[in-house]
C-alpha cells in the first residue's frame, strides 16, 4: 500500500491482521496506522468482525481517551495513529501490536523533504527508530514481553541496512 499505488494489498494485510487478533484473543494490543485514511479502513473493516474489542480515538485531544479505553477493555484493540510514543503499555496493558503498513514519513511534508536534503540517511533512519519505538510501547522493561508484526514488504529494504536498528532489537526478530 502506498499513495503511488493506492490501497493495493490492503485485504491481505486486513486478513493477516485478523490472523493476529485471532492467535491472540485474550490480550490487548495496538495497531499503529500510519494515516487517519488507514486508520478509518482499518478500524470500520476489524470492527465488523471483532465488534466492540477493536477500539479507536479521534484527533489528539482523544489519544489519551483512546489509550485509557484500551486499558479498560479486557481484550481490546486500538486502532490509533501517532502512538509510536508517550505511551506505557507495559504488561498485560497490551502483548501485541501491528503495524500494517512501514511509518515512512510523509514525502509531501516540506520538513521531511528538506531533512532528506540535507541527510539522505535521514528518512531510512527515522522510519527505523518509528519502528523500535512502536513496538516498545507493548514491551517496557526486561521482564515485559509481547509481539511485534510488520505486515509492509518494504520491512525487508529497511533491514538491508540493518545497522539502523538497535542489536538487541534485531536479535529480537524471526521469521
Amino acid at each position: 500500500m502506498s499513495r503511488k499505488s493506492g490501497n493495493a494489498g490492503f485485504e491481505s494485510i486486513l486478513q493477516a491482521c485478523c490472523g493476529v487478533l485471532e492467535s491472540h484473543s485474550e490480550d490487548r494490543g495496538i495497531i499503529h496506522c500510519p494515516s487517519r485514511e488507514l486508520q478509518r479502513a482499518f478500524y470500520s473493516n476489524l470492527r465488523s468482525r471483532f465488534a466492540d474489542r477493536v477500539l479507536s480515538h479521534g484527533e489528539k485531544a482523544d489519544r489519551n481517551a483512546g489509550v485509557q479505553r484500551l486499558r479498560l477493555s479486557r481484550n481490546g484493540v486500538l486502532c490509533s495513529t501517532a502512538m509510536a510514543e508517550g505511551i506505557d503499555l507495559a504488561d498485560d496493558a497490551a502483548r501485541f501490536c501491528i503495524f500494517p503498513k512501514v511509518p515512512w514519513p510523509y514525502m509531501g511534508d516540506p520538513y521531511v523533504k528538506a531533512r532528506m536534503e540535507k541527510d539522505p540517511e535521514w528518512f531510512s533512519n527515522e522510519t527505523a527508530l518509528l519502528l523500535v519505538q512502536g513496538s516498545g510501547r507493548v514491551v517496557r522493561h526486561a521482564q515485559d514481553r509481547g509481539e511485534t508484526y510488520i505486515f509492509d514488504k518494504s520491512f525487508g529494504y529497511l533491514l538491508q541496512n540493518s545497522d539502523r536498528f538497535p542489536e538487541w532489537w534485531l536479535e529480537a526478530l524471526r521469521g
